[in-house]
């Protein structure tokens, strides 16, 4: 039976006629069945209820999308040197994981890749309980990398906005 209803899916997906609202729905499904209801963020039973409803909110089915893969733009000020002068990068992180980091106090520790422009970083941030941003690293596949504080400050503002929008999904 189970390899029946995984060909119907399988038609139906390459029909055409599985959204990625259906494709959301079955995640969160599968998520229940798996650690129960207790496992699910306010927004997915939001996006649940929702459903039910047949109410679309493209907002909350974005933050409720938000899996491995998933990416946040934005930009940063940065200097360059070429320009002897202060631009506006464009930066984007891929989302991997989350996982816990520290017991006493609650951290939880967040990965991905980081591009700046076409430079490409391994990042992790780090957020306390309430997923609020305290800091980043980034590594270059070699040893961590150090910016200038502005650009610094301008990376931990967008991880800020980064871990608003995580706050939203878990």
């Amino acid at each position: 039976m189970k390899n029946l209803q995984e060909q119907i899916s399988r038609i139906q997906s390459m029909m055409g006629l599985i959204t990625e609202n259906d494709e959301l729905t079955n995640r969160i499904l599968d998520k229940i069945n798996q650690f129960g209801m207790d496992s699910l963020s306010k927004a997915e039973k939001q996006f649940l209820d929702n459903k039910s409803q047949d109410v679309v909110d493209d907002e909350l089915d974005d933050i409720v999308s938000i899996d491995s893969g998933y990416e946040f733009n934005g930009t940063v000020n940065v200097y360059d040197d070429y320009l002897d002068d202060k631009r506006v990068a464009e930066v984007k992180f891929i989302y991997d994981e989350t996982e816990e980091w520290d017991e006493d106090p609650v951290e939880y520790k967040h990965t991905g890749e980081l591009f700046i422009d076409d430079e490409e970083y391994y990042a992790t941030m780090y957020t306390d309980e309430d997923y609020n941003v305290n800091s980043f690293d980034l590594h270059d596949g070699d040893d961590y990398v150090e910016f200038d504080d502005e650009l610094e400050e301008s990376l931990l503002e967008f991880f800020k906005k980064v871990g608003d929008k995580l706050k939203q999904s878990m």
